[in-house]
């Protein structure tokens, strides 16, 4: 909501707004995430399993969609927009 609010408040000007979620990233903080033994257990069991499935998204991955996504100019200011419910045109 609150980026749905800042687009609204910037709106005639020459900002645009955009939420984006860029997915689980394989990192070094993942990577310890997935190996911490006093992570709450939810936590815990998403981390191990997406780094044994290998479900993480690489970091250039998910840069190049969020680039693919900003340079189509397609979306609303505000918009919410999810790695995984993003398809290239």
């Amino acid at each position: 909501m609150w980026h749905k609010t800042l687009a609204i408040e910037e709106s005639g000007g020459m900002v645009r707004i955009l939420n984006y979620a860029p997915g689980a990233i394989e990192t070094d903080m993942t990577d310890h995430l997935s190996k911490s033994v006093t992570l709450d257990r939810e936590l815990s069991s998403f981390y191990k399993k997406s780094k044994t499935e290998s479900t993480y998204i690489k970091p250039g991955e998910t840069s190049e969609r969020l680039v693919s996504i900003i340079m189509e100019d397609t979306y609303a200011s505000g918009d919410h927009i999810d790695y995984w419910d993003y398809e290239k045109k």
